[in-house]
């Protein structure tokens, strides 16, 4: 589905149609070109004036869930206003704010939302290896030292399913187990920490992309909103007797301080999501959310957008 691109490191082919065939999920993925000739979206198109953009990585995409599920399609159907996904998946920060710079800006919305997660600034630390090397080439084929492996797993992902099973097996080593109980099964890492030198150093780039990000929207006119989702590790930290909070939840205090200092909106979903940790909102192995969980990253944030009438923009 993707295409160099020197500025974003990737996207999406225009306008293409592509069967996901996971050992968790399967179903047919679909990208539209909006207003644009070069990129595509995973997106229902435009239905009349946009309202909001919003940017991110896999869990913006949706990905683990046809078009219909993913959860920027439900938020725009609750609500009745047209909000367009910018999601990639393995983007940083940085790339989601380039991708609101480059083509979200260009459509006039009222709101951008930035959905995070933790992994978004430790992408950013390799993204800006990349953009340090002078942008070489395709981004996420930018460990030359890696490359062959790459090419080898690239083809045996793309062709055997037998590899694909085999993958999810391997990962049941010395630092993963998995939790079972009547309602849930879930593949936990041991020991998860975000707040290795790795995330540190990345959320130090990306303060500086989602200031250029909270400019570049009050230039326009447009409200910025950053939407925090907990990961399986910080939902579930409880099961794991090594995991220190602190540690685990690193991220989202040192975004909710960043966002107190430079006055930027910024909503926490891990509370609410906390009340339904009882169900099966997460894939037992993939990390993203299922069905369920979109639906209620959905329901939290129009909730929070009606709570701040941030809906009622003209």
């Amino acid at each position: 589905m993707r295409l160099p691109d020197e500025y974003t490191g990737n996207k999406f082919k225009p306008d293409i149609s592509t069967y996901i065939d996971a050992p968790e999920f399967q179903h047919w993925e679909h990208t539209t070109s909006l207003i644009f000739d070069d990129v595509g979206f995973v997106d229902d198109g435009i239905n009349g004036s946009v309202y909001g953009v919003v940017v991110g990585d896999s869990f913006t995409e949706g990905v683990g869930a046809a078009l219909d599920d993913k959860w920027v399609e439900v938020l725009e159907r609750n609500t009745g206003k047209d909000f367009v996904n910018m999601g990639f998946g393995a983007f940083s920060t940085t790339q989601a704010v380039r991708a609101f710079d480059k083509w979200g800006a260009e459509i006039h919305p009222k709101v951008v939302v930035y959905q995070f997660n933790p992994t978004d600034i430790a992408e950013d630390t390799e993204f800006s290896e990349w953009l340090g090397a002078g942008s070489p080439g395709y981004y996420r084929e930018f460990q030359p030292r890696k490359k062959p492996f790459f090419e080898l797993k690239r083809f045996l992902v793309s062709n055997l399913m037998s590899y694909q099973f085999l993958s999810i097996l391997s990962r049941s080593d010395s630092n993963q187990f998995v939790y079972t109980n009547q309602n849930l099964t879930l593949s936990l890492n041991h020991g998860a920490d975000f707040s290795t030198e790795k995330y540190r150093n990345g959320f130090e780039t990306a303060k500086d992309s989602l200031l250029l990000m909270k400019k570049r929207a009050e230039e326009g006119g447009v409200e910025m909103i950053i939407v925090m989702i907990p990961l399986r590790e910080q939902l579930y930290y409880h099961l794991e007797s090594e995991a220190v909070r602190e540690n685990i939840f690193w991220p989202q205090t040192a975004m909710t301080e960043f966002c107190e200092e430079n006055s930027v909106r910024c909503y926490d979903t891990t509370p609410d999501f906390d009340s339904h940790k009882g169900e099966q909102i997460y894939w037992t192995y993939d990390g993203h959310f299922n069905k369920r969980g979109y639906q209620l990253l959905a329901e939290f944030t129009q909730k929070y957008l009606e709570k701040d009438n941030l809906l009622s923009f003209s």
